[in-house]
């Protein structure tokens, strides 16, 4: 069988009617593309009555090679093929994939085997292997304008309209994964209800006060280096009930200035503003992008090894004592703002 690779989009696009593998390999680090593929494959190649004897979900880190080919061996008992996923293939042994890569070339036509991989160099063997039959890249979005892509689509296929600034100021809310999408997606459904009009007003009232805009309001505050207004938003975040997941909170403001560390190494090699703009901090919402070169500017004097120092000694803190969350945080903002 000739290579054949897709992305994920172009395969979701295509798999009611492609042409039927024996192997699919889908790899890349975005969990909701990899599970929304499985999940689809899944139900063309088995029958609700039949999943129970036909199908047998499997994970690299508990299992081995002889594993997955016991279960490709077994002929289907009520469907007509027996479909094994296997998730998390890069945490299995070294000589466990080469065995099931070695494998796949006698593949019994009876079974399918759907593997799930985060993460593998395109040049090794093992992934060469796979790269006989279908190979599906479920790539996390470049940036924002992938979100807002996939959003116009989402809402294309429910009949509902929404104009450029609603789908705008919904991913500008949001950081740039899909998962995080499709549940906020989910809720403003259910705001909005059986219409089919979905307005500016509506993304406001539904996800103006959500866990993930406090955030990025706190970053901002942060990145502007005002302590008054960053210390007012981190504790209205902890007051509420959402607002307890600190890991969270700590988690987002290391990729808030790994971007401003980014930033600033690229002035710093002479980048104009509208290079970087253009073409260098896609995971930066194009509303922001002005906003976060003035960070840099606020942050052009400081180390970066400190703030992030500041940000590791705050997880562990957080993690192994019994140190009062708001004390912690409230001490770790006012240090990352001096």
């Amino acid at each position: 069988m000739s290579t054949i690779k897709y992305t994920s989009t172009q395969f979701l696009n295509i798999i009611d009617s492609h042409q039927l593998s024996n192997v699919y390999f889908i790899y890349g680090e975005d969990h909701f593309l990899s599970d929304k593929i499985i999940k689809q494959l899944v139900n063309k190649f088995t029958t609700p009555e039949g999943r129970e004897f036909d199908f047998v979900n499997l994970y690299g880190e508990e299992i081995t090679s002889e594993n997955i080919i016991e279960q490709l061996d077994m002929f289907p008992f009520l469907a007509e093929y027996k479909v094994v996923v296997v998730r998390g293939f890069e945490q299995m042994k070294d000589k466990d994939r080469t065995n099931i890569a070695e494998y796949i070339h006698n593949i019994p036509s009876s079974s399918i085997l759907i593997v799930q991989c985060e993460s593998i160099k395109a040049n090794t063997r093992i992934f060469k292997a796979f790269d006989k039959f279908f190979t599906i890249n479920a790539k996390a979005p470049a940036g924002y304008w992938e979100i807002e892509k996939w959003l116009s689509a989402e809402l294309r296929k429910l009949r509902i309209i929404a104009p450029k600034d609603a789908i705008s100021l919904f991913s500008s809310k949001i950081e740039a994964d899909y998962y995080t999408a499709y549940n906020e997606l989910n809720k403003l459904l259910i705001y909005v209800g059986n219409k089919n009009v979905i307005t500016k007003e509506d993304v406001e009232t539904c996800m103006g006060d959500n866990r993930a805009s406090s955030i990025f309001e706190l970053q901002h505050a942060i990145g502007k280096r005002n302590k008054n207004k960053a210390l007012m938003i981190l504790h209205n975040y902890l007051e509420a009930e959402e607002g307890k997941n600190s890991i969270l909170l700590i988690v987002m403001l290391n990729r808030f200035f790994i971007t401003i560390w980014k930033i600033k190494f690229l002035i710093f090699k002479g980048m104009s503003r509208s290079e970087i703009q253009s073409s260098h901090i896609p995971e930066v919402h194009y509303s922001f992008k002005n906003d976060y070169l003035d960070y840099a500017n606020n942050y052009r004097n400081i180390k970066m090894s400190s703030i992030f120092d500041l940000l590791l000694k705050c997880d562990y803190k957080l993690k192994s004592t019994d140190l009062e969350v708001k004390l912690l945080l409230t001490k770790l903002v006012v240090e990352l703002i001096a």
